[in-house]
């Protein structure tokens, strides 16, 4: 294999996501940072590199032609960086060869995909072959990264202020932005696969994290409008969270995993605030039950999507939110953890009030936080966790919380993805703080 020359290798960087992470690069990486930028046309690569150096910025990245069905090509390009970013979807055609050479070659990888059936394959397959190798292989560091980081976030602050686990979480979203052709595409492939792939996205616990009963009635995907009474918030379904979901599960049965690893070395430091029955619900926040009863209308079937893609009423693979739709859009994520009486032996639950907040969260979000997280593998791999798994191996299909977690808070905040601290005022309760801060103009308001 040929040394390692490269930091980071940027595949599908002609896309339309791609497009944005390399510009980040550009912008962010350092003038240290050794990058290429992968793909299939050294046309697109080169239009690619050109429009990420538009602004006076001055980089020179090398290019790398490569297909995504080249095994052979893909473990020499493997084999020559520190870290893959991906943005080249969908992953299930195009993105199982790379992950598996990553795999092999003891690379790390992230990437911005939603499809978590393909994940539950990367686990199946290149799980044990990462965690042998040290592959840090994180999928899902795109618009999940802020429900699992925050979630995290909650935990360990009801773990420092309550001593206690944490039972429930619950993320309420409030967001504002439009989808590109790429991602709708995606929607449309994952819509018509097959019944078992349906199966499989229908599993709350798809990725693991499952209680020791099996799924209970309370961790189906939401499909109708909801009001939360505790919080007197209308909900409906969130189009994310049947990804968003899966992978924080993901990470409370990997902390949950490392903590007795680390019991069976003889180590009692506190290593994970997930109880053994962790709820997690993530549902979009709305003013009122006809706007919830609104969202929970079912997705057009993919027939119909494809008509509107034909007729230029929806965009196509490659096209994407204008700059200007990107800078007006944001999201918040609310998130409310709950502590485990059974272990804190109050007799209210405690609470922790947490939020996530951050301008377009589909494009300009989803290229700085897959862009933060490939930084730090690349450049500061020190300061991360690196948490032992059951074999005592460090590495595998990992989540940003398990892999990545206050260090990648820490960059993304400083990067102006706010994750804050809601501190209720005496005898206010976490309803009244939710609705004055829902109340608030969005980030970009």
């Amino acid at each position: 294999m040929l040394p390692r020359d490269l930091d980071i290798v940027l595949y599908g960087a002609s896309g339309f996501t791609g497009r944005l992470v390399a510009r980040y690069l550009a912008r962010h990486g350092g003038a240290s940072l050794k990058l290429a930028l992968a793909g299939r046309s050294v046309g697109s690569l080169h239009a690619a590199r050109t429009a990420a150096a538009e602004g006076g910025t001055s980089w020179d990245p090398h290019l790398i032609v490569c297909s995504a069905n080249d095994d052979e090509a893909l473990l020499k390009l493997a084999s020559r960086t520190r870290v893959v970013i991906s943005t080249a979807g969908p992953f299930s055609l195009c993105g199982t060869a790379l992950v598996g050479a990553c795999a092999v070659a003891g690379t790390d990888y992230v990437d911005i995909n939603g499809e978590t059936h393909w994940v539950r394959q990367l686990i199946d397959r290149f799980d044990a072959t990462a965690a042998a190798s040290g592959a840090h292989i994180v999928p899902n560091c795109g618009f999940t990264v802020p429900s699992d980081l925050a979630a995290h976030h909650a935990l360990d602050l009801l773990a420092a202020r309550h001593g206690c686990l944490a039972s429930s979480v619950r993320t309420l979203v409030q967001f504002n932005g439009r989808l590109s052709g790429g991602t709708l595409a995606t929607g449309i492939l994952l819509d018509e696969a097959s019944d078992e792939v349906q199966a499989a996205r229908r599993d709350p616990f798809l990725l693991g994290g499952a209680p020791m009963g099996g799924a209970r009635p309370v961790d189906a995907d939401q499909d109708a409008a909801e009001y939360v009474t505790s919080l007197g918030v209308w909900t409906a379904p969130f189009w994310m969270a049947d990804i968003s979901s899966r992978v924080v599960r993901r990470s409370s049965a990997l902390f949950r995993e490392s903590a007795t690893a680390q019991s069976h070395a003889g180590s009692h430091q506190r290593l994970c605030s997930y109880a053994e029955d962790f709820l997690y619900r993530e549902q979009a926040m709305v003013k009122d039950e006809g706007v919830a009863r609104n969202l929970a209308t079912p997705t057009p079937a993919p027939s119909v999507r494809k008509r509107l893609v034909d007729r230029g009423r929806l965009p196509a693979p490659g096209d994407g939110p204008s700059a200007e739709v990107r800078a007006r859009s944001w999201f918040r994520n609310f998130v409310v953890a709950e502590g485990s009486t059974t272990v804190s032996g109050a007799e209210q639950p405690p609470l922790v009030l947490t939020s996530a907040r951050g301008g377009d969260p589909g494009y300009e979000e989803t290229s700085k936080m897959v862009s933060e997280a490939a930084l730090l593998l690349a450049l500061r791999r020190d300061t991360l966790p690196r948490l032992p798994r059951a074999n005592g191996c460090v590495g595998g299909i990992l989540t940003p919380a398990f892999a990545l977690g206050a260090p990648l808070r820490q960059a993304l905040h400083t990067r102006g993805v706010e994750f804050r601290e809601h501190t209720l005022a005496t005898g206010a309760t976490a309803r009244q703080e939710l609705h004055r801060l829902a109340s608030e103009p969005g980030p970009r308001g």
